[in-house]
């Protein structure tokens, strides 16, 4: 019997002056699976929108690969400002980041050798190139490729998860994946779009890297 993909995504909640965002709105709206092009994909959606501080993203990341064990990929996602316009990030900082968080507080490097030791980025080694140009046919669609994440809570997530997927690689598990930006708006219209788009993101990472991995390539976050 096939076994599913299984692939963590995850939202925000409010911050600044969005009452709602659109990430977690189009997270939890997601089917829980999906099947295309032979593959059974089981979404892991977190169920809570992450809130926007740094506090709270920092123990959450490695809890998430403690909650969903068997969990291959993820997607993180967040807005990126009014624009009609989709990201598919594929570097992440160590820093600075030098805004306040919806708590009101700037973020402080941990005192550790470990955070001290960390690369001051990492790139994820998921194709990105290859997801954009297969869904950039689309009529009116605007997705892109960037490496600006926004040095924000974005960012800060995206930056934790991968430097996690590489401790947890030294363990022999190897978990990989995207942060994706979506526009702030809430409408239904864009909610759905942001959905859909989301979900074929989703199938083309899946679907290439499996593809990759039958063909002997290798993967995992990069310095």
């Amino acid at each position: 019997m096939m076994e599913d993909v299984e692939v963590v995504v995850t939202g925000y909640g409010p911050f600044r002056d969005l009452q709602e965002n659109a990430s977690f709105k189009i997270v939890s709206g997601l089917p829980d699976r999906i099947e295309r092009y032979g593959e059974r994909i089981r979404l892991r959606k977190y169920q809570s929108p992450i809130p926007v501080a740094y506090s709270a993203v920092l123990p959450l990341v490695p809890r998430l690969y403690r909650m969903y064990p068997k969990v291959e990929y993820f997607v993180h996602v967040g807005v990126a400002g009014e624009d009609v316009e989709y990201r598919v990030e594929t570097r992440a900082r160590k820093g600075p980041y030098e805004a306040k968080d919806v708590d009101g507080r700037y973020f402080k490097p941990p005192q550790t050798k470990e955070w001290a030791e960390l690369p001051k980025e990492v790139h994820t080694s998921i194709n990105v190139d290859r997801i954009v140009k297969a869904l950039q046919h689309q009529k009116n669609l605007k997705i892109y490729v960037s490496d600006d994440a926004g040095l924000y809570l974005c960012e800060f997530i995206f930056y934790n998860s991968l430097v996690h997927s590489q401790r947890l690689s030294r363990d022999g598990r190897h978990v990989k994946g995207i942060f994706f930006h979506v526009p702030s708006g809430c409408s239904a219209d864009l909610i759905r779009q942001g959905q859909d788009l989301l979900l074929q993101v989703i199938e083309e990472m899946v679907r290439l890297e499996r593809r990759d991995k039958k063909t002997g390539k290798s993967s995992g976050a990069r310095l």
